[in-house]
């Protein structure tokens, strides 16, 4: 669990100085979905000054989790697997006992990638 609480810290620190939610996103998440959501349940909405800090709250982690899978999207796009391939495997015998070598099957995969 100390890792996990880690790592959300490290993305927190990492995200959340580039949130900025202003007044007018909190009065129109108010307006346009806050209102409606509790108009459809049947209850009176409450005023927006009694809400507004929570709002404020949930936008910010809205967009943290935008920002977060844009950030995990990028560095997946940034990384490179190299696989071995079994038509390769061939080349990679060593001749003198039959078996693959370590070496030859990393050179034989670099060239395939390459």
């Amino acid at each position: 669990m100390s890792n996990e609480i880690q790592l959300m810290k490290l993305v927190e620190d990492r995200l959340r100085p580039s949130i900025q939610i202003d007044q007018q996103a909190v009065e129109t998440y108010y307006h346009d979905e806050l209102v409606p959501e509790m108009n459809k349940a049947g209850g009176p909405a409450k005023p927006l000054t009694e809400v507004s800090a929570r709002i404020k709250d949930l936008l910010a982690e809205k967009k943290m989790n935008e920002l977060l899978s844009g950030w995990l999207a990028s560095l997946r796009s940034g990384v490179r697997f190299a696989l071995p391939i079994p038509a390769l495997e061939s080349r990679t015998v060593d001749r003198r006992n039959g078996r693959q070598s370590a070496r030859a099957a990393v050179r034989a995969t670099a060239r395939a990638i390459a």
